[in-house]
C-alpha cells in the first residue's frame, strides 16, 4: 500500500514538473512572438514616415488634355502661343515647362488651362511646375507620359518624366494628356531646369 502511494506521488509530481516546464516555454514563446510583433509594427511605422517625406516633396501632381496653351479662345496666332512665347523648350526631350512661382505667372496660366487652385502664401514654400507635350512622337515609350520624380542638386532641378502605362502605347497620341503639373516643394527649386524621359 505504501509503494502504491509512493508511485501516485511520484506520478503527481512529474505531472507538475512537466507542466511547469511546458508552462514556462509557452510563456516564453509569448513573449518572443509579442516582441516580433511589435518589432515588425515599428518597421512599418518607419516606412511609411519615410514614404510620406520622400512624397512630400511633390505635394500633388497631375495632368490635362489641353490646347490652352496655343489656343487662346480661338486665335491660335503666336502671340498668343504660351508654349513658344513663354516657356523654356528642352530639345533632347521635345518637352516644354514653365517654373510658377507668383500671382502674377499663376494667373496668366490659371486662364488658360486648368491647374490647382493656389494664393500667394503658396509660394513661399512652394512652386508650381508645368510641362507641356505637343509633339506626335515616333518612340512610343514616350507617349502616355507622368511627371514620375523632381530632384535636384547644387545647381540643377531636374523633372523626370516616365511612361505611365504601357498598355496604352498604341493608343492614339492625340487623345492622350499632354500638359502635367505639379506642385513642389520650394527647397527643389534651383537656377536651373533639366526635363527627361527616362525610359
Amino acid at each position: 500500500m505504501k509503494k502504491i502511494i509512493g508511485v501516485i506521488l511520484l506520478l503527481i509530481l512529474i505531472v507538475i514538473t512537466i507542466g511547469l516546464y511546458l508552462g514556462k516555454n509557452i510563456a516564453d514563446i509569448e513573449k518572443n512572438n509579442t516582441n516580433s510583433l511589435s518589432n515588425d509594427s515599428e518597421q512599418n511605422i518607419n516606412i511609411i514616415e519615410n514614404n510620406t517625406a520622400l512624397n512630400s516633396i511633390i505635394k500633388e501632381r497631375g495632368e490635362i488634355k489641353t490646347s490652352g496653351l496655343y489656343n487662346y479662345n480661338g486665335d491660335m496666332s503666336y502671340e498668343n502661343d504660351l508654349m513658344q512665347n513663354d516657356m523654356i523648350y528642352h530639345t533632347e526631350c521635345s518637352l516644354y515647362h514653365k517654373i510658377i512661382t507668383n500671382m502674377s505667372d499663376y494667373n496668366k496660366y490659371k486662364e488658360r488651362i486648368t491647374i490647382p487652385d493656389m494664393v500667394e502664401s503658396d509660394f513661399n514654400n512652394t512652386f508650381l511646375v508645368i510641362i507641356a507635350d505637343e509633339t506626335l512622337r515616333k518612340d512610343l515609350k514616350e507617349t502616355n507620359l507622368m511627371i514620375y520624380d523632381i530632384y535636384s542638386d547644387e545647381t540643377t532641378t531636374y523633372i523626370i518624366m516616365k511612361q505611365k502605362d504601357e498598355t496604352k502605347l498604341n493608343v492614339d497620341q492625340e487623345l492622350l494628356n499632354n500638359v502635367f503639373y505639379a506642385i513642389v516643394d520650394k527647397s527643389l527649386l534651383k537656377d536651373n531646369v533639366k526635363v527627361e524621359i527616362e525610359k
